[in-house]
């Protein structure tokens, strides 16, 4: 069996504490997540058929290698329970 490789910036510890976060998550703290994350305006939420997400994702990887989005302004962010994980922003 292969050794199954960790996707780039992701070690065993963080992935551990992600899987910690969800499994300890409240109800109510998964729900202000969810929340949060379709109230954030630097993303629109859209059904892709299964057979496109390849190269939707393709198209996504190549706009933010050439465009960097502004900042958004501290007033407008939204929670980021990332940072419990260590993830970056």
């Amino acid at each position: 069996m292969s050794k199954q490789k960790l996707p780039k910036g992701l070690t065993h510890e963080k992935i551990k504490a992600i899987i910690d976060h969800y499994e300890n998550q409240s109800d109510e703290e998964a729900e202000a997540e969810i929340e949060a994350a379709f109230s954030d305006p630097r993303f629109c939420w859209i059904q892709v058929p299964v057979e496109m997400v390849e190269e939707v994702q393709r198209l996504i990887a190549e706009k933010e290698k050439t465009a960097a989005p502004p900042p958004m302004p501290a007033s407008k962010r939204v929670a980021e329970p990332k940072a419990k994980y260590g993830g970056k922003r």
